[in-house]
């Protein structure tokens, strides 16, 4: 009995040098369905048309600070308005802004003043910061990559997870408590699983700025956002005034137990002037009432140097500078 071998080519099996080639095909399938593809580019098309006038700066999406640059085109226009004001009567060869976060301020009022200098420890917010301010750092903007304190260390920034401009340093020189730094982010309580933390590089004070006084050669506006720490800054700022110097400084203050002697002519070893920026709404109308007013009449600002509390924005005042 004979027996034959047939040889005939397989054609499913591949080649040696095919197999690599099969073993890295990409299968990609993918549709959206009808309705969240129509609710997504509405929302697009509303976003384009609602932030036509945004600022052409880098935020961070959903903090708090973000939403007036990307609506309005504008950040804290009462703030800007004041800082204008203060350069305006005397105060403009620099702008120092401690507490500068991402730069909003200066971007907007930097330029009314000849030189701004930004002081802002947070590493990450300080890469915004460099990066919204790029084309004037060097020339006009200088930036500093610590904060001002009492002496030089490195210490623990506390920062709102969904308020990067709201960071503070928590320890016994914070003159707010707990309850008022959880509050002015819009929480209950202070827990910390609300907050992030980072390494800070904190540098005495006075010694910063008797240096940087002594290169401005006029009159200068000083901005401070340091979330507690205000009372500590402008301590520091006293101990460094150079004599017979023009000055405006403006700042937060949200804790109740503020008091106005704190900052008065004895810290300053000259006459200051203390004032609020209030609104014309009455403080002791009901929230419906406040509402018809500011649909009727808006929003209008003044200095106060009476005012019904020291809660907001405070400006002090070099005396000679006539405050109307």
């Amino acid at each position: 009995m004979k027996h034959s071998i047939n040889l005939r080519p397989v054609e499913s099996i591949p080649l040696l040098w095919e197999i690599p080639a099969m073993l890295e095909k990409l299968d990609f399938h993918y549709q959206e369905k009808r309705l969240p593809f129509f609710v997504r580019a509405l929302k697009f098309r509303l976003f384009e048309r609602f932030t036509r006038q945004a600022t052409p700066v880098f935020l961070k999406g959903g903090d708090s600070i973000s939403t007036s640059p990307v609506i309005a085109g504008q950040y804290e226009k009462e703030l800007v308005t004041l800082l204008e004001a203060a350069s305006r009567a005397g105060c403009g060869e620099a702008l120092i802004d401690i507490g500068a976060n991402i730069g909003l301020t200066t971007f907007y009022a930097g330029q009314f003043f000849k030189n701004s200098y930004c002081f802002e420890p947070n590493p990450k917010v300080f890469c915004v910061l460099t990066a919204n301010l790029y084309e004037k750092v060097g020339k006009s903007v200088h930036l500093f990559n610590f904060g001002l304190g009492t002496k030089d260390e490195t210490t623990k920034l506390t920062i709102p997870k969904m308020n990067y401009g709201g960071a503070f340093i928590l320890n016994s020189s914070n003159a707010y408590s707990l309850k008022e730094l959880a509050s002015k982010d819009g929480f209950s309580d202070f827990n910390q699983n609300n907050y992030d933390e980072l390494p800070v590089e904190i540098k005495k004070g006075r010694d910063v700025l008797r240096d940087l006084f002594a290169k401005i050669p006029g009159g200068f506006t000083i901005k401070i956002d340091v979330e507690g720490f205000e009372q500590t800054v402008l301590e520091e700022i006293a101990a460094a005034l150079p004599t017979g110097r023009r000055f405006a400084i403006v700042f937060e203050n949200w804790s109740q137990s503020f008091d106005p002697a704190s900052v008065s002519t004895d810290l300053f070893k000259r006459p200051v002037q203390l004032f609020k920026l209030s609104t014309a709404v009455n403080p002791h109308a009901g929230k419906v009432s406040k509402l018809f007013q500011l649909i009727l009449r808006g929003r209008k600002y003044h200095l106060e140097s009476k005012p019904h509390n020291w809660i907001g924005t405070l400006l002090i005042a070099d005396s000679s500078i006539k405050v109307g």
